[in-house]
């Protein structure tokens, strides 16, 4: 997978963001976002010079976070040999770095819906895959909570239970709605399960996300921070600036629309405003017209990234005045041409008529002063070629010359004979022997049928 990068100011600081337009606001996406916003991490030049950056990229870059972040607290211990939590741990590390590939797929998370528990960063059932962010130093946060004043009821019967087990007890009373059961206890139980089937329901239509969720959300992020939010199963970097909540806009259409980055969260039900990098309201545009910039596909842009690093680092080599880089980079450019050189020397060979024309296509030597050698002699006899080649070429110019004079001289001849033809029927009018014969005819008075 490829992600475009897009140039944004962020507290008056020049920062990089990473821009998807496949499956959605992933994990990986959005954590790596927040920290690209605080500065910790950077994106590599290679990735910066070509705008887009790879999957194994940003993989690799959060790789050296968590490892930063290990060698950190590790190093900050008093006693490091004897520490207890040290091989622990080792092993969260070793298991993070092996799932962070597959976060860009998305990740699966249990949510919690009491408020206390968003406080104490324990909104979310603790997974494997969780862990992820405890390494890198980002907060997963959600705005999906109950309200214990006025849906006192609804938390009486949910407390902290997460989705999956209200789930799991919603398919619990589907069974044992089925089955007869004749037992008073099973039957109330079945009544409290059909209680939280119907707060379940009722709580899917929230949009993953309360009034009471957006409250607790202000009072829970600090001015200027930055978390990964959850919702509808996406994942978006959130953080508070001036008491209001926004989430970093990171689809691809508006990768050339430098006045929106930023999403207003004010809203349960989608309905918000854009802003931009200072968080203002961008002005309308006075004219339609496409946003300027490439609107190259992510995926084409990484495939090209090769080919222009090579010539990047070719450009590099010859402005430090490394010239076997570039001897080495054109040794295929070189072969080609002396194979030009060959197939015109023996061109020209065969037109003088050498029959058994041949000619040799050196090797190239493994040492520079060979080169320099073959270079030499190759000059001289490129020079002679060039002289012979150009003698043919003055040759054939002047036979050309001398035919077309010829064919010249041919019409004039020509012209003139035919000129001559016509002057002399004109002044004679017929021949002589047929005046004489229609004169005697004449004169005998007799008519030859």
């Amino acid at each position: 997978m490829a992600y475009q990068i897009k140039s944004i100011r962020y507290q008056n600081n020049s920062r990089k963001i990473l821009l998807q337009n496949i499956n959605g606001p992933c994990p990986l996406l959005a954590t790596a976002n927040a920290l690209l916003l605080r500065g910790v991490i950077t994106l590599s030049s290679e990735c910066i010079r070509n705008g887009v950056c790879s999957t194994d990229d940003v993989v690799t870059m959060l790789a050296n976070r968590a490892l930063l972040r290990y060698n950190t607290s590790d190093n900050n211990s008093s006693n490091k040999k004897d520490s207890p939590n040290k091989s622990n741990h080792e092993y969260h590390l070793n298991e993070v770095l092996s799932i962070l590939p597959s976060l860009q797929h998305g990740m699966d998370v249990n949510p919690k819906f009491t408020s206390d528990l968003l406080h104490s960063n324990n909104c979310v059932e603790y997974t494997k895959n969780l862990s992820a962010f405890d390494i890198l130093g980002v907060t997963l946060v959600h705005g999906w909570l109950l309200d214990p004043i006025h849906d006192v009821e609804a938390c009486s019967i949910i407390g902290t239970k997460s989705y999956n087990e209200l789930i799991e007890l919603v398919i619990l009373g589907n069974e044992l709605r089925n089955d007869d059961v004749p037992d008073k206890l099973e039957k109330e139980m079945q009544v409290k399960i059909d209680e939280r089937e119907k707060l379940l329901m009722s709580m899917s239509s929230f949009h993953q996300l309360t009034y009471h969720g957006l409250e607790q959300l202000h009072k829970h992020v600090g001015d200027d921070a930055l978390h990964v939010f959850f919702r509808n199963n996406h994942f978006a970097t959130l953080t508070k600036h001036d008491g209001g909540l926004y989430l970093l806009v990171t689809d691809l259409g508006y990768a050339n629309t430098p006045e929106i980055v930023w999403e207003k969260l004010d809203s349960i039900d989608g309905n918000t405003e854009y802003v931009n990098e200072y968080f203002e309201r961008p002005s309308p545009r006075t004219e339609l017209i496409p946003a300027s910039g490439p609107t190259i596909d992510p995926a084409l842009l990484l495939a090209q990234r090769s080919q222009t690093e090579t010539d990047y680092q070719l450009a590099m080599a010859i402005s430090r005045g490394d010239t076997s880089a570039s001897s080495s980079h054109n040794n295929t450019d070189d072969e080609e041409g002396k194979l030009i050189e060959a197939a015109k020397e023996l061109s020209l060979r065969t037109y003088h008529g050498e029959t058994d024309a041949t000619v040799t296509v050196t090797e190239n030597s493994n040492t520079n002063d060979a080169q320099q050698e073959k270079g030499n002699s190759q000059m001289e006899s490129d020079h002679q070629i060039a002289l012979a080649y150009q003698r043919q070429e003055e040759q054939l110019d002047h036979e050309s010359e001398q035919l077309a004079r010829q064919l010249q001289e041919l019409d004039r001849q020509e012209l003139q004979l035919q000129q001559q033809r016509n002057r002399t029927r004109r002044q004679g009018g017929a021949p002589a022997p047929a005046r004489r014969q229609r004169a005697e005819e004449t004169k005998s008075g007799c008519i030859i049928s």
